[in-house]
């Protein structure tokens, strides 16, 4: 597995608009790289509404947003990775409420 990690922080001035405000788009580069390299990788998160409302989106305003991204070498190993993780998650869960 290899494992990429984007970030940026979704300010007012990092967001950008298009199409009139129906698209939202904010582009977070790899760690370690300055935003106006003039190579390297980038993510975006875009969100899309012919009605111009982002409820999703929105959420992300004046949040440090990071992305990660993982690659496996084929969709078994994938399903079972997040098959694992869904199960510790649920774990973490259960624990968490025999405590309380």
């Amino acid at each position: 597995m290899t494992r990429m990690t984007f970030t940026r922080s979704a300010t007012a001035e990092a967001i950008e608009r298009d199409d009139g405000g129906q698209s939202l788009i904010l582009e977070c580069t790899s760690v370690g790289e300055p935003a106006d390299a003039p190579d390297g990788m980038f993510v975006r998160v875009q969100s899309w509404s012919d009605a111009k409302a982002h409820p999703h989106f929105d959420a992300l305003r004046g949040k440090f947003v990071v992305v990660t991204v993982e690659t496996f070498e084929n969709e078994s190993a994938a399903a079972a990775a997040l098959g694992q993780r869904a199960n510790e998650r649920l774990e973490e869960v259960v624990n968490r409420r025999v405590v309380e």
